[in-house]
């Protein structure tokens, strides 16, 4: 007996496996800048991580019930003082619509102009 996946399923795995290749490649790069703006191998390493994690419970006031939870948990390194990366994985749970669960992973820049 064989277990194959088909039709939405396979799209999502292909997709995770594209995004999990993205993410890769994106930390590698982001490792090249740090190793050009700190001339070394171990710096680049040292760089002040903050973790974090947040939840969201949404009411739909028109439904009147709740319909749809969110949780994410990550880390925000700071680059420099007006460069922060940000690396998470997010979960949602919708009990409204469909897909009823979404899982993804993100890298976010934010930069300061201050």
């Amino acid at each position: 007996m064989a277990w194959r996946s088909g039709g939405e399923q396979a799209k999502q795995e292909a997709g995770f496996a594209n995004l999990t290749t993205v993410l890769i490649i994106s930390m590698l790069g982001i490792y090249a800048a740090l190793l050009v703006q700190f001339g070394n191998v171990v710096k680049p390493l040292l760089v002040q991580l903050t973790p974090y994690a947040h939840a969201e419970l949404l009411y739909d006031l028109n439904q009147r019930e709740w319909t749809r939870l969110r949780y994410s948990a990550g880390a925000a390194w700071n680059i420099t003082k007006r460069i922060v990366l940000e690396g998470y994985y997010l979960r949602q749970n919708t009990w409204a619509s469909v897909p009823q669960f979404v899982n993804a992973t993100g890298l976010a820049m934010q930069s300061y102009l201050r």
